[in-house]
């Protein structure tokens, strides 16, 4: 539940799958690996473990968050706390609204709000336990703001916090190893590792711990030009010279002795660095990073690395590949502390502000253009260069969602993480302008559990913490100002209060909410309006009926799907067919051959002999012209269509006045023609006639099939498609303006001409 980091390539399934397969501690067999759940908790009070609990309880699935939140992954308290008064979890909602007179913004507005909440704090004296175990009053290093990324909140809530007089520390400042005297004391320990370092030890001179000037450092390198800086400072015989690489001789002595913590408080006695930085603007600040970075230096040691050369090259390759240490100073600079819910992991707080919980995700990586997942390979764009298209491949779609999926688990992990910081007290602040619509929207989602659909639709940690809350009595306020409440209601931990604030110039004061005052919230039941409810729509059967179809959507051919152009067909169920590769027998199905006879059918020329071997010739030269795939040329019917050609309605075709083949069509129909109790409605029909030809007493419409019938059979399958035939028999009679006097079907398989 705490694995944060898959960023870093941590992969939290690793941990998993051994959770999910090791049997438990007490059951397993000696030599069998095995599953201890440590669940008590030493940091933070019951009311803290148990808001914690009830939220991941409601949002945490194996759905949704890779793991069941269930009664084994509860946190116990094991901390001895003494009995206080107002331990609750606070979990506060701004709703900032603009007035006509003021336009609010939203970060501001709410780092106005944690800043005053911090202010009530300290004024109250709250009381949290000290190093002694005895209970004393907060003080602003009791106090840290967490945020999922602060960098771009950090300006506006320092200054809140400095307009309401309260003293303000960034914490874990991204610039730490960028500080001078933190620069300056790590190039004096690389020049004491190897002074023939240039860089470095121009620096070390160039510091207020040498003080030398840009013009007497060039008159050092003048002495001699060539070489490396430190052989010209050995022959220059000045007397700032001389005592530097006195001393620089004598910390060599000492690296060859000392550990590396040792040798740097060593550094900061001898060379009086802390005295020097420290009368320097901001110096409790300076000594705190020095402070700070010795205590890094020294967990360095402990860890095995003991010589200098290990300390700093470690330092220095984790600085190069930008993956600088997290190094935290906030306590010795003093005040309220603000950092990243990352670099507080490992860290405790007596009093922790959840803020800009409101923040969303961050889906920058779903958009680029390649996709990588450990198991499921790459998925990538799809990029026409001619038609200067770019789009998404199935492939990369179906990555983007297991992806995000697991972005979100990661999310929900470090929202735990965020909320388990806290020792005595957790207040956790979200705000949104507007929120009306999207708090109703929440609660017509929500239940208990919270379902994972709902908790994976979340655009943000504050609304899963919404999803947890708007189910319970504590919620009222949520429930009257949305109208909404949830069907079922439930009773929120005892140490855990929901406010809802209203930031429009004028703060609402909230009140303790309780199970009575929640279900007096529900509007009082009304007489429903009878005539209303009675009410029949006249034209009911035209809801339900397709503004489009086709007259042969039933015949499922390929050219009827393209010419219906999202026509809405008849329902009927159908079992998924196989993909190519993964069927027995490859070839063509039915349905493909029929499209393949009725291709031929569409080219065949009626005066081709009626003998097998001319109507494959015929057949492989439309397959060279890329009219038909090799595969429908190989699955033809020659027999069939030998027959056809020496059949009596091929020879009345061929004395045909006109003949129409694969003869399309559109117009506007009576919508009783699909639906009787529509009559009177009108729908647009379309389709494709496979032969039309004009005798002298008018149009007769032939539709091939190469359904597998016998004789005797043909003429009952032929009533299957009678309202078939009259559909295009009434279309092409009003747009041909001419009669329909036949209506005939041909069955390829047994030669049979039906009329109807």
């Amino acid at each position: 539940k705490q694995s944060i980091y898959r960023f870093r390539l941590a992969e939290p399934g690793i941990f998993l799958e051994k959770y999910r397969t090791y049997a438990p501690a007490e059951q397993a067999a000696p030599g069998q690996p095995r599953r201890m759940v440590l669940s008590r908790n030493f940091r933070s009070r019951r009311e803290v473990l148990d808001a914690t609990n009830f939220v991941f309880g409601a949002i945490m699935s194996r759905e949704m968050g890779e793991l069941d939140y269930t009664e084994e992954q509860q946190l116990h308290p094991g901390a001895d706390y003494p009995e206080a008064a107002e331990r609750e979890t606070e979990f506060h909602y701004l709703s900032v609204e603009d007035t006509p007179e003021q336009r609010f913004d939203r970060a501001a507005a709410e780092a106005q709000f944690v800043a005053r909440r911090v202010r009530r704090l300290l004024e109250e004296k709250y009381p949290v336990r000290g190093a002694d175990g005895s209970m004393r009053p907060v003080e602003p290093e009791d106090i840290v703001i967490l945020m999922r990324s602060p960098a771009s909140r950090m300006a506006v809530f320092s200054a809140a916090l400095e307009r309401e007089g309260i003293p303000c520390d960034g914490g874990e400042s991204e610039d730490f190893f960028a500080a001078m005297e933190i620069a300056v004391v790590l190039s004096l320990l690389e020049v004491v590792d190897n002074p023939r370092q240039d860089v470095p030890l121009i620096a070390v001179l160039r510091s207020p711990l040498v003080g030398m000037s840009a013009d007497r450092l060039a008159a050092i390198r003048a002495v001699q030009q060539e070489g490396d800086y430190y052989e010209a400072l050995r022959l220059e015989q000045g007397e700032d010279a001389q005592a530097f690489l006195t001393l620089l001789d004598e910390l060599r002595q000492a690296g060859r002795e000392m550990s590396a913590d040792k040798l740097l408080w060593y550094i900061y006695d001898r060379c009086h660095v802390m005295a020097i930085f420290g009368a320097m603007e901001d110096g409790a600040a300076r000594q705190a990073r020095l402070t700070a970075l010795y205590d890094y230096v020294r967990r360095l040691v402990q860890s095995g690395r003991t010589g200098l050369f290990d300390c700093v090259s470690h330092l220095r390759q984790l600085l190069e590949k930008g993956d600088a240490p997290v190094v935290t100073a906030a306590k010795a600079a003093g005040g309220v502390r603000i950092m990243s819910v990352h670099k507080s992991k490992g860290l405790e707080f007596p009093v922790v502000i959840l803020a800009d919980l409101c923040r969303a995700f961050n889906r920058q990586d779903m958009d680029r253009p390649v996709l990588v997942h450990p198991q499921l390979g790459v998925g990538a764009e799809r990029v026409e260069v001619e038609r200067r298209l770019r789009y998404d491949t199935i492939s990369k779609t179906a990555l983007a969602l297991v992806l995000e999926r697991e972005a979100k688990a990661e999310e929900l992990r470090i929202l735990y993480v965020a909320m388990t910081r806290a020792q005595e007290k957790l207040i956790m602040v979200c705000s949104r302008k507007n929120p009306e619509k999207h708090l109703r929207e929440l609660c017509a989602l929500t239940e208990l559990p919270v379902p994972p659909e709902a908790v994976s639709g979340a655009d943000c940690p504050g609304d899963w913490l919404v999803l947890a809350l708007m189910n319970t009595y504590q919620a009222a306020d949520f429930h009257r100002f949305t109208g909404v409440r949830p069907p079922e209601l439930r009773e929120a931990p005892a140490g855990l209060t929901v406010r809802l604030h209203h930031i429009d110039g004028e703060e609402e004061e909230q009140q303790e909410v309780t199970a009575a005052d929640s279900a007096a919230v529900e509007t009082p039941d009304v007489l429903p309006d009878e005539a209303a409810l009675a009410f029949a729509y006249g034209h009911g059967a035209a809801t339900v009926t397709p503004t489009k179809v086709t007259a042969t959507q039933l015949k499922g051919r390929a050219i009827d799907e393209e010419i219906a152009e999202g026509a809405l067909p008849r329902r009927w169920e159908s079992v998924p067919e196989k993909p190519r590769f993964l069927q027995e027998k490859h070839g063509l199905t039915g349905a493909e051959r029929g499209t393949a006879m009725h291709l031929v059918m569409q080219f065949l020329p009626l005066d081709t002999p009626p003998e097998p071997a001319a109507v494959r010739s015929l057949a492989e030269m439309l397959a060279a012209r890329r009219l038909l795939a090799p595969e429908q040329a190989a699955a033809l019917d020659i027999p069939a269509l030998a027959r056809f050609l020496s059949s009596p309605l091929a020879a009345r075709i061929r004395a045909a006045k006109q003949v129409w083949r694969e003869y399309r069509f559109s117009l506007l129909t009576d919508a009783g023609l699909y639906d009787p109790a529509a009559a009177g409605e009108e729908m647009l029909l379309q389709g494709v006639a496979d032969c039309v030809f004009e005798t002298a007493d008018g149009l007769t419409v032939v539709d091939f099939k190469t359904d597998r019938v016998t004789a005797e059979e043909a003429p009952r399958r032929a009533e299957v498609y009678r309202t078939q035939l009259n559909a295009y028999a009434g279309a092409l009679a009003k747009i041909l303006q001419k009669p329909v006097t036949e209506r005939v079907l041909y069955f390829f398989a047994c030669d049979r001409e039906i009329s109807l």
